[in-house]
This record gives structure tokens, C-alpha cells and sequence, in this order.
């Protein structure tokens, strides 16, 4: 996914190449200078992770390249990291018409901390893989990569048109990030969740722009398995209000009914007929490759956990949006 990554950044930002590197090789190159600049070359300065140090690093050419005929005049070079261990490097360059700007470095600085979050994920995965825990962890992994592109997309958008409103996506997409990696016990409190959804939402909102309406109404508080609404909120949107003409709503709401809390998701997106919520519901259907994998995981995690009585209930008609219902005893803490 390095080159997909390069390109992205390169098409949507204002820097004459991008590069990502290991501590060896360089992954991916794109923009002014790939003749020679190519992927696959060996340690390069200012492009692979062993001449970094802990921040960005700013170099003039030649520095980086000794080559008269290249296009790039400057660079900015941060490093990736998992966990302490620094495993790679972003570099940011421009061409002879520009330099280097604190715009660039903040920029660069931005997307390390991103792709660090998702090297430690995807560690945390691995480990969780070899402890046969891999089920949450996979369905974040599910999650994240088609989220993580689509968050990039928003974020380079507008860092020239509303510069403010870019560093606060990135600091969102940042804590949505940590807090996968922090969604590792049986259980979390409803408060947690939300305020994940909440970093996940501010960004779909920032893509949507004006066609996405979210509202919270939660009035109790309790623990619920962790990852257990995020599937359900990405459906609503990727499915339900996504392909709507106009502009629609999502709602999150939690009350009390006696020993119980009950959670509903609902939209009004275009919702689905009988014949397909059939086969979202039934647990023997093979869902890996249908639109339902989120909704199907959380309907067997829920069962496992409480019990056949407390598998979601889900309301939905073509043109009229979907209904999810969920419900959690508010004494089961694990």
C-alpha cells in the first residue's frame, strides 16, 4: 500500500514528489524526479529511516541527490515509527519553483504520526493473531485500511482551503487510531465508545461536508464489548446514507429499560428490502463477501457473549432507512 499512499498524497497536496521508505530500501516514489528516484533503491540520505533523527528534517539538494538534472530542490523527511523503534521515513519534496514551507513540515509531521498509529495496529494485531483473539482485531482491520484512505483524502483536501479544519482531522484521525489500539479488554464503557465514533464521525462529516447530519442522545452509561457500534455506524454510513441523494441523518442513542440499556442506530438512507435484511439476519449465511460482514460480526459477538435473547434487532425499507436496536445488561461487566 505504499505507492497507493504516494500517489494520494502527491495528488491531493501541493509538493512536487513524496517518497516512503523502510530502513533500507525506498517503497515508493512519486512525482518530479521518479526517472531516477525509483523504488526498490537502496539507502538513499534523507529518504530511508537510519539517517533520521527523532523530527523532521529539512535538506537542500544536492543533500538528498547528486544528480544535476533533478527536478527536486528541497525536502522535509520525518520518521515512521512502531512503537519506540524508528522503521521508516515520509519524505515530502518540492522542485525548483518552491521550497520547503512550514506548511509541508506540518504536513509530513501529520501523516508520520498517522502511519506510525497504523504500524502499531497492525503489531497489535499480529500478536493478538498468536494469542487466537483475532476476531475484533480483524474486523478493525476490516476497518481501518478503507477508513484510513478515505480519512487522507479529506484531510489533504483541505489543507490549503481551511488549514485550521485539517490539523483538527488529523488530530481526530489520531486519536480514532490510539483508541483501536487501546480496544484490547472485554469490555469498555459506553462513554469510550462514543467518543470514538465521535473522531470516526468528525471525519465522514468533513467528507460529506453539508450531507451528513449526526446527533447524540445518551442518557445512560454502561460497559458494552468494545468495537461493538463502530460496524454498525460505518454501514449507516457506507451504505445507507453514502449512495442518498441529499442530505441525510444519523442518529446514536442509549436510554435505560429496567436492568437493561438499549443503544439504537438509525438512519434514513435508503435502506434495504425484506429479501436482502433476510439474509443480513441469518447467522448460516456466508457473509465475507456481502455488505453485511459488520453487522454479522456484531450479531455473533453479541449472542456469544449475552446470549440468543440479546442479538441486535434491525428495522429497515427501501427508501425509508434502517433501524438497529441493541441491547446490554447494565450488570455485566466481564
Amino acid at each position: 500500500t505504499a505507492q497507493p499512499a504516494a500517489q494520494i498524497i502527491l495528488s491531493h497536496s501541493d509538493v512536487g514528489a513524496v517518497a516512503i521508505a523502510d530502513r533500507h530500501h525506498v517503497l515508493a516514489f512519486a512525482g518530479a524526479g521518479a526517472g531516477h528516484h525509483l523504488a526498490g533503491q537502496g539507502p538513499t540520505p534523507g529518504l530511508t529511516g537510519e539517517t533520521l533523527p527523532d523530527g523532521p528534517v529539512t535538506r537542500e539538494r544536492p543533500e538528498f541527490c547528486d544528480r544535476e538534472d533533478c527536478p527536486l530542490s528541497s525536502s522535509v523527511a520525518v520518521p515512521l515509527f512502531q512503537g519506540n523503534r524508528i522503521v521508516g521515513s515520509l519524505t515530502l519534496y518540492q522542485t525548483a519553483r518552491r521550497r520547503i514551507t512550514p506548511v509541508e513540515t506540518e504536513l509530513a509531521s501529520g501523516l508520520a504520526k498517522l502511519f506510525s498509529t497504523q504500524l502499531d495496529l497492525a503489531q497489535l494485531d499480529y500478536q493478538a493473531r498468536l494469542a487466537a483473539k483475532a476476531e475484533i482485531k480483524a474486523l478493525q482491520a476490516q476497518i481501518n485500511p478503507h477508513f484510513l484512505f478515505n480519512a487522507l483524502n479529506t484531510i489533504l483536501c483541505y489543507i490549503r482551503r481551511n488549514p485550521d479544519l485539517a490539523r483538527s482531522l488529523v488530530s481526530r484521525l489520531g486519536d480514532y487510531f490510539r483508541q483501536n489500539i487501546d480496544s484490547t479488554g472485554d469490555f469498555v464503557l459506553l462513554s469510550r465508545e462514543i467518543e470514538h465514533l465521535q473522531s470516526y464521525l468528525a471525519i465522514e462529516e468533513a467528507r460529506f461536508e453539508d450531507r451528513l447530519n449526526i446527533s447524540f442522545s445518551i442518557e445512560v452509561d454502561g460497559a458494552i464489548p468494545p468495537m461493538i457500534l463502530q460496524p454498525l455506524v460505518e454501514n449507516a454510513v457506507k451504505h445507507g446514507l453514502s449512495p442518498k441523494k441529499g442530505r441525510g441523518n444519523l442518529s446514536i442513542s442509549a436510554t435505560r429499560n429496567d436492568e437493561d440499556m438499549i443503544i439504537t442506530v438509525e438512519d434514513d438512507g435508503v435502506g434495504m428490502d425484506a429479501n436482502k435484511l433476510k439474509i443480513l439476519i441469518d447467522p448460516s449465511h456466508d457473509h465475507d463477501n456481502i455488505k453485511g460482514i459488520g453487522f454479522h460480526n456484531v450479531n455473533e459477538r453479541l449472542a456469544a457473549i449475552y446470549g440468543e435473547s440479546y442479538r441486535p434487532r434491525i428495522e429497515s425499507a427501501p427508501g425509508r432507512g434502517t433501524r438497529i436496536l441493541l441491547r446490554f445488561p447494565l450488570k455485566k461487566t466481564g
